[in-house]
């Protein structure tokens, strides 16, 4: 047996996964076979035969090496047998699967065949408890079934039963209920492995590579130095009709169990000489005791078991954990149905074919919906680029489209005539397909009152029906150009690609705002009566060849034909017309007659070899009957199809596709269909005018060679742009080297994620946001000003847009410099568009004084009669009276004296006190430093985080402006942030590991080539509460380590730089296909085949893939077609994280994205 201390040079893996442990191999004694498929039929007697297909696996580091290659070791190879067990009996899958588990546990294990002889003990005790002291969670395994499936009688003995198996005439044995033990429902079919192998010219196996070695290995060593191999087989068919009790063979449960295993009395027959002498006396003829592989198991129909998995030597549980429902159904084929061809079967399936319709199948409502006649457009890609331009594509899906208008749509349901049609082959040539032969882009203006917004990204779509009322300006604008040399890996060639663009000049010159739908309009030529009118002279000559053959064999005079017998007298191999052999002749006219029914999907494909065999043999039997038995089947298909051409079935079209002739054949007309549709979505022409997002390429550029459609940017420019961003936020200190972006971990997140690169609003110079990054430096120094300029245009631009004002230009940024004075004015009109005023001088609670005329109410008391109301003493009555008068006298000596003296203390006084600054009045004199702060925070909160969050929940709880939410919630720390960034979390954006790196640790990480993580340069730090902080750069100081700050992304007036660079991202992503709708009951019958049929392929369902270093690097000569979107939640997330990452997404924020579509070309 193999040693877990020594890797042998040759390993027989498991075909289950499960059974390996992360640190080592395993490897069972004898080699690994599994079961492919299985395919049952009847032949005309309507018995049934199972045609079953196997292969098996070799892994060695010497593949041509015989002695460690057990498939051309002489020595070992007519030793090894193979055996399948097949149950049918649903009684016996509960044990089976218990026992084919348990023993690849053994084998994984690698134990001793002691343990192997406790093993069975254990089994049978074990099965005694589970009747005896059952439990819920546990199999009952009934203890004389499991006896009788490991007693020398049962199928896993590899002496006295394989013993009666090699004495017996038949390579089957049939358990019924007669025999011992009562296993009836099972069937074993057992042969040396050598019998079963394909062998070359040279009498060699034939071998077939694998690129990499199975997972169910487990950890090899030096795994670059083993090669896989399979080893195909012949198969084996099983007949039913040698069983007794066919009844149980219903084939509604199904089990089977293979495995190979060294048959010991071979090896002591072929090594019999004095030496060797081994009575059979004593022999264990356990499976595991003489060595075996792994046992594979396949469940086509019924259910599988699987148990808690076993460790170590005891076996003490039939723990269920799981059952599942016929999961290898895909691999088994029940034929039986379309085996059957004679003329009148033949005859009503070609009529179901070429006359029933899908419309009374009953298709449930969601297949209904991917099927039905208008899902042959996709949605219209729309983009803009850096002149205003509408570039666009689409995809137009032609066999959905035929097969609804079409007069023949069956032809273009089965895959072999839509091949034809759709790309020419036998009957067919390239320039006479069904194919678009006219195309004109539309456009028209429509009511936007009509529709409702989709998104912020200048499309719509219509919210019901339209009227006429509802479009105007309804024009032609240019013609529609297939896009060719697209790359779509997982799609079919039945969907064709266009693009188109839009110049917009009208809208440009008048600067007015529509609301634009796009349309098409399509001539489609169907080439379906020309291709009908060749199938049909083809199957003509076909049927003559055949009926002159078998005439000539019935009139011949030379021996060939026994008129007294009616009988051929030889082969028809030996006879030849014109040269070449009739059976030759017969076969190519069998396998042409056979590809037909194939190709118009009357048989099922999987078919036509046991169909084509079953001719053979019948048209080669001695009764030539078999070959007129031929002709009347091709004059059956004759007489079906003629009729088709001569008189069409009802066209199924509707009023908007009509129908036209063209002669376009000697001797057959095609159809001419026009078709006209308008996209669903819309845009909205000059809402965003020359303002938007450039993720990718800078927009300002033109693109010459993208005059037919979609821009065109290079496979290198792609990864130019990844470096640069990637350095934006990883890179080397004090080192001109750049980082490297496609280190492991994170070189396919720096081909999938990016941030703005340009962001431009009308009016202003773009900005230009890898500029901030400093030169060989780890760091980043954003333009705070700049950004909180931006923040308020982009508040304006909101607002402009809920007035519906198109082309909103902002001030140019020449004339608005980014000083805080004119950012607080801006600010302070955006928050009067929002009603809000916002004054910054104190007002006084008092009316300040200023000068005024008063009247001398002195001179006018006594004339008035109310001198009596003052009161004064007599010396104040005389001082009064001498300093003012009284009424026509003069001032006395006492007074002047007084005056005068008044006066001189008035000249000699200092006025120190008196010409100090009034305190009140100074405050009210200086100029106050303008509240910014306080006026992003109000415009943020009524803008961006309008929802009220800040009243219902705690303002730190709130994410969307935060640098340290995230790291805080998957909890990084200093210990595990590498394991976060490289491992765990390596899925994240590169800008997004950034931030976390830079919210959980202020010392130096080192990546890749040396690179680390970049951190901002800022000016003042914010207030640490928690234990949340920001690593960053202040003040030009040193670093690493960096010092820390509260979260600045918190502060409204910083928030956009942090929002723009580490949270505002796109995803970039190529179209691989489409997805297909389930199959439906109609096409299941018509077609006879599975949901994976392209006809389910449905352009209204296309599938965006993102790129991955190893996917990209291998495809650097292909062209795709790509788009960028905005990130979203599942991008953040993975089922094998237990976060819950939300995406970040403010709409007063958003903007439309230049080239969202384009097309990335090869080199």
């Amino acid at each position: 047996m193999p040693s877990r201390t020594s890797q042998p040079s040759f390993l027989n893996p498991p075909t289950e996964r499960g059974y390996a442990s992360p640190s080592s191999f395993i490897s069972a004694d004898a080699p690994t076979v599994e079961c492919q498929s299985q395919l049952l039929y009847s032949d005309a007697s309507e018995n049934m035969f199972l045609r079953t297909n196997l292969d098996f696996y070799s892994v060695s580091t010497h593949v041509n090496n015989s002695k460690f290659n057990w498939y051309r070791n002489d020595d070992i190879l007519p030793d090894i047998r193979v055996r399948v067990v097949m149950c049918f009996n649903p009684l016996y899958f509960t044990i089976l699967d218990f026992l084919s588990q348990r023993f690849n546990e053994y084998q994984a294990q690698n134990d001793s065949r002691e343990i192997a002889s406790q093993l069975y003990n254990q089994l049978y005790e074990l099965a005694e408890a589970t009747i005896m002291s059952p439990k819920p969670e546990e199999a009952y395994l009934i203890p004389d079934s499991m006896n009788n499936l490991l007693s020398s009688h049962g199928p896993f003995d590899t002496w006295s039963f394989t013993r009666k198996m090699k004495n017996s005439p038949s390579s089957h044995y049939f358990y019924e209920k007669s025999d011992k033990g009562f296993l009836d429902g099972i069937v074993v079919y057992d042969v040396p492995v050598a019998s079963l192998l394909r062998y070359d010219a040279d009498g060699k196996p034939l071998t077939r590579a694998n690129e990499n070695l199975p997972s169910s290995l487990g950890f090899v060593e030096n795994s670059e130095n083993y090669r896989f191999e399979t080893i195909p087989s012949i198969g084996f068919t099983t007949d039913f009709s040698q069983g007794n009790n066919s009844e149980i063979y219903n084939l509604q449960n199904l089990s089977v169990y293979s495995f190979c295993y060294f048959d010991y009395q071979s090896f002591l027959d072929r090594k019999a000489d004095d030496d060797i002498r081994v009575s059979a006396t004593g022999i264990n003829g356990s499976l595991l005791y003489n060595g075996c592989g792994f046992i594979d198991r396949k469940s086509p129909s019924g259910t599988k078991t699987l148990y808690s998995k076993q460790t170590g030597a005891g076996l003490n549980s039939s723990v269920v954990l799981s059952s599942i429902r016929s999961p290898d159904k895909d691999k088994f084929v029940d034929a039986r149905v379309a085996a059957n061809i004679n003329p009148e079967a033949l005859r009503s399936k070609l009529y179901d074919t070429f006359y029933s319709s899908m419309a009374s199948s009953g298709v449930d409502k969601r297949t209904l919906q991917a099927i039905k006649d208008k899902n042959y457009f996709s949605n219209v890609w729309m983009s803009k680029d850096g002149q205003e331009n509408t570039r666009l594509a689409f995809a137009f899906d032609r066999a959905s489209f035929l097969s609804h208008k079409s007069n023949y749509p069956f032809l273009y349901i089965s895959p072999g005539t839509k091949r034809e049609l759709l790309k020419g082959g036998n009957f067919l040539t390239e320039d006479e397909v069904s194919k678009v032969i006219n195309s004109t882009l539309k456009k028209r203006a429509v009511n936007p009152d009509s529709f409702v917004s989709q998104n912020s990204l200048q499309t719509s779509i219509r919210s019901g029906k339209y009227s006429r009322g509802d479009i105007q300006d309804e024009k032609n604008i240019g013609t529609v150009n297939e896009l060719r040399g697209v790359y779509m890996p997982g799609q079919t060639q039945d969907i064709v690609l266009y693009q188109a663009v839009s110049k917009n000049t009208d809208e440009k010159k008048t600067q007015s705002t529509k609301r634009c739908q796009f349309g098409v309009e399509f001539y489609v030529k169907d080439a379906s009566v020309l291709f009908l009118t060749r199938v049909l002279r083809a199957l003509e000559r076909s049927e003559k060849r055949v009926r002159q053959i078998y005439t000539s064999i019935i009139h011949s005079k030379d021996g060939t034909y026994d008129h007294n017998t009616g009988e051929m007298l030889v082969g028809i191999s030996n006879v030849e017309v014109d040269n070449t052999s009739v059976f030759e002749v017969l076969s190519t006219e069998i396998s042409f007659y056979l590809s037909l029914l194939d190709n118009f999907g009357v048989i099922n494909s999987l078919t036509v070899d046991l169909l084509r065999e079953s001719l053979v043999a019948r048209v080669s039997q001695k009764d030539p009957a078999g070959i007129m038995f031929l002709a009347d089947s091709i004059s059956t298909f004759i007489s079906q199809l003629k009729p088709l051409i001569i008189s069409p079935p009802p066209s199924r079209t509707e009023t908007s596709v009509s129908h036209s002739v063209l002669e376009t054949s000697r001797s057959a007309k095609n159809t001419m269909l026009h078709l006209e549709h308008y996209f669903n979505d819309f845009e909205d022409y000059g809402e965003n005018y020359g303002t938007g997002y450039s993720f990718l390429f800078d927009a300002s550029g033109r693109n010459a060679r993208a005059y037919l459609g979609l821009n065109i940017f290079t496979k290198q420019s792609l990864l130019n742009r990844a470096q640069t961003e990637f350095s934006k936020y990883f890179d080397l200190q004090d080192s001109s080297e750049k980082a490297d972006f496609l280190t492991q971990g994170f070189a396919d997140s720096s081909l999938t994620y990016f941030s703005p690169l340009t962001i431009s609003i009308w009016g202003k110079d773009a900005i230009r946001q890898d500029s901030y990054k400093k030169t060989d430096q780890n760091s980043l120094e954003f333009d705070f000003g700049r950004y909180a300029s931006l923040f308020i245009d982009l508040v304006k631009l909101k607002n402009r847009k809920d007035r519906r004002e198109p082309y909103a230009q902002m001030q140019s940024s020449q004339e608005l410099a980014f000083d805080d004075v004119k950012i607080f004015n801006e600010a302070r009109l955006a928050l009067g568009d929002l009603s809000c005023t916002i004054d910054t001088e104190i007002e006084d609670k008092f009316s300040p004084m200023e000068p005024r005329n008063i009247n001398d109410k002195a001179t006018t008391l006594q004339a008035q009669g109310l001198e009596h109301r003052v009161k004064l003493s007599a010396e104040e009555a005389a001082l009064f009276k001498g300093v003012f008068g009284a009424t026509g006298t003069k001032q006395n000596a006492d007074a002047e004296t007084f005056l005068k003296n008044q006066d001189q203390q008035i000249l000699d006084k200092e006025f120190t006190n008196e010409i100090k600054p009034d305190e009140q009045d100074e405050k009210r004199k200086v100029q106050k430093e303008n509240p910014i702060k306080l006026m992003f925070n109000i415009v943020g909160e009524m803008t961006i985080n309008s929802d009220g969050n800040f009243l219902e929940n705690n303002y730190s709880d709130i994410t969307f402006n935060s640098l340290t939410a995230l790291s805080s919630m998957i909890g990084a720390d200093p210990n595990n942030i590498n394991n976060i960034i490289t491992n765990s979390y390596r899925h994240l954006p590169n800008q997004t590991k950034a931030m976390i790196i830079m919210s959980a640790i202020k010392e130096q990480l080192v990546f890749g080539n040396g690179f680390d993580a970049v951190r901002p340069i800022l000016k003042d730090k914010v207030e640490i509460t928690g234990e949340e902080f920001v690593s960053a750069i202040f003040n030009d100081n040193e670093f690493p380590p960096y010092e820390v700050s509260g979260d600045p992304m918190r502060v409204y007036a910083k928030f956009l730089a942090f929002w723009m660079n580490y949270k505002n991202l796109a995803v970039v992503e190529y179209l691989d296909g489409f997805e297909s709708a389930r199959g439906n009951s109609a096409t299941r019958y018509y077609l006879q085949t599975r949901g994976d049929n392209p006809f389910y392929t449905k352009v209204k369902m296309p599938k965006w893939k993102k790129f991955t270093n190893q996917f990209y690097q291998t495809n650097l000569d292909k062209t795709f077609l790509c788009r960028v979107r905005m990130i979203a939640a599942e991008d953040y997330n993975r089922q094998d994280i237990p976060e819950n990452i939300f995406a970040d997404q403010k709409e007063a924020l958003e903007l439309p994205i230049y080239n969202e579509y384009f097309l990335l070309e090869g080199r």
